[in-house]
């Protein structure tokens, strides 16, 4: 489990700490290493691999009917919450984990 340092002693942080701020949207980022962010990565693999085979099957127009239909609205919403997903999501820099929403939208 990470021990988590406030912002302002932010130059005391070790390996192995999380640095965060207090806020409203605070309490909404995600920890990298989260049961959430793992299960949310293991989704973006999948809709990864089934980009990766279908979208080049649009050069030759095929039409959209069923699986396919339903996949190709279901990866695009996807990616469009993961925009959103990734800025809340916290990052490891130097072995501690920033948790800072002002540092993670950098």
């Amino acid at each position: 489990r990470l021990s988590t340092v406030q912002a302002s002693s932010a130059s005391e942080a070790r390996i192995g700490d999380a640095i965060s701020s207090t806020g409203r949207l605070s309490s909404f980022v995600i920890a990298p290493s989260s049961p959430w962010r793992l299960t949310w990565d293991m989704l973006n693999l999948v809709a990864v691999g089934f980009d990766l085979v279908f979208l080049p099957l649009q050069v030759f127009q095929l039409s959209l009917i069923g699986f396919m239909a339903v996949m190709d609205c279901v990866t695009c919403i996807f990616w469009s919450l993961d925009m959103l997903v990734s800025f809340f999501s916290g990052f490891e820099n130097c072995g501690v984990v920033e948790m800072r929403l002002p540092r993670i939208a950098r």
